[in-house]
């Protein structure tokens, strides 16, 4: 595969309606689920005498099939009243499924100036139990305490939702990781609808378990207790819609794990001395040990930054010489950086300083 380097609740708050969007593009992809949005753009004024008591300003219903259900993520609306200066208008917002009961999602309030429309636009969730095949009403519900003549106002109200098929699936499920790669992850890609969640077993024993996201996925196998070399590994998916949970798992193949960095056998650096004269010849080089050594950089440093050499290695040997001509009173500053196949990596760093000569 080759190296790798690692280096629910109601939300109170206004928000605006674009970032909501956004927010919801993330968690909902556009391809998954199908958009239930109900409005009603015009104006309703209500009058009554009834101070301090809700009246029903709007009613919307979201049209649900047998196998699928609604989950509402947003209401917003604008509101007015018909009285000079600024005042407190109180709303509230409820759902009824098809023949259940009326359940208020939240009651909140805003400040109101005379002639004018507040938008209103506030996050709702309901969850998924009671609303499968039923169809959804919302109502929005108004008041105020200031007049005893009542007079409110709304306009541009909508009701926002996602429509969800109620049966779980997982269509397809396959390891990402190849065959007898050398790791020290594993990766693993799932589609599907519902809430997935996943095991990994190396060697038929169950070793991680926890949730997945739909797409790509990645197991760090570090802190798991896996031995070090060659094992078998698959991943058993499940997803959950509704209290339904179905199940699928990746075809079982090898991997070789590997989480130990290469080692330093040894290191050289002739001559040797921390101040050497200008224009000396410096011989360096390193000595690795690693099963799976892939890859060694070297890199030199004369004063102005570090420069990736094209060096070769043999043998776990890596061997260079450092020309200190026209580098005098510089520290030339040398490493090399060794990588396995699994992405670990270790850094041997040395440095020397040419001065005039006798």
């Amino acid at each position: 595969m080759g190296r790798r380097i690692k280096n629910e609740a109601i939300d109170l708050n206004y928000k605006p309606i674009v970032s909501i969007f956004l927010i919801l593009l993330l968690v909902f992809p556009a391809s998954a689920y199908e958009d239930s949005i109900v409005s009603s753009t015009g104006t309703y004024w209500k009058t009554g005498t009834s101070m301090g008591s809700y009246y029903l300003m709007k009613t919307l219903t979201h049209t649900i099939d047998e196998d699928e259900y609604l989950d509402l993520y947003q209401i917003d609306f604008q509101m007015a009243h018909g009285t000079i200066n600024t005042h407190t208008i109180y709303y509230k917002i409820t759902v009824t499924p098809s023949g259940g009961s009326e359940t208020t999602l939240l009651e909140s309030s805003a400040s109101v100036g005379s002639s004018s429309w507040v938008q209103v636009t506030r996050s709702v969730s309901f969850g998924d139990a009671a609303y499968v095949g039923d169809d959804v009403t919302v109502k929005i519900y108004m008041k105020q305490s200031f007049a005893s003549s009542v007079t409110l106002g709304i306009q541009n109200a909508y009701s926002r939702g996602y429509l969800i098929p109620a049966n779980p699936e997982i269509t397809s499920c396959e390891a990402v990781t190849p065959s007898n790669d050398v790791t020290n992850d594993l990766e693993y890609s799932i589609s599907g609808m519902g809430t997935a969640s996943a095991s990994l077993y190396v060697d038929d024993v169950l070793e991680w378990t926890g949730s997945a996201d739909w797409g790509s996925n990645t197991i760090d196998l570090e802190g798991l207790g896996i031995s070090q070399g060659s094992h078998d590994w698959y991943v058993n998916v499940s997803s959950t819609q509704i209290g339904e949970t179905v199940y699928n798992e990746t075809i079982p193949q090898a991997f070789v794990y590997d989480s130990v960095e290469p080692t330093l056998v040894n290191s050289f650096q002739s001559p040797d001395y921390e101040k050497i004269a200008v224009g000396t010849s410096v011989n360096v080089g390193c000595g690795w040990s690693d099963l799976h050594l892939e890859e060694v950089r070297y890199f030199v440093d004369y004063g102005s930054g570090f420069t990736l050499l094209n060096i070769s290695y043999s043998n776990g040997w890596s061997n260079y010489t450092i020309n200190t001509s026209d580098h005098l009173g510089n520290t030339i500053t040398w490493r090399q950086i060794a990588y396995d196949e699994a992405g670990n990596s270790y850094t041997c760093l040395l440095y020397t300083s040419p001065s005039p000569r006798d």
